[in-house]
């Protein structure tokens, strides 16, 4: 289900830091991403091109905004 425009950034960023908190609790160590059904490591391998993909247009766009 998609966000709703005016929290979409704010519930997305409360999910990421889920995951990101997921990965990173030293109670699973390396299990956090072994452990993961066939589904979940595929979405977990999209979302970091995501990431990467959202880090380069943001910083597109900032860097656009600085030069107006």
């Amino acid at each position: 289900m998609s966000n709703m425009s005016y929290c979409r950034y704010e519930n997305t960023s409360r999910d990421l830091q889920d995951c990101i908190d997921n990965l990173d609790d030293p109670q699973y160590e390396d299990e956090s991403y072994t452990k993961l059904s066939h589904e979940e490591k595929r979405a977990c391998d999209e979302m970091r091109q995501q990431c990467e993909t959202f880090i380069r247009i943001y910083d597109e766009k900032m860097d656009k905004l600085e030069d107006e």
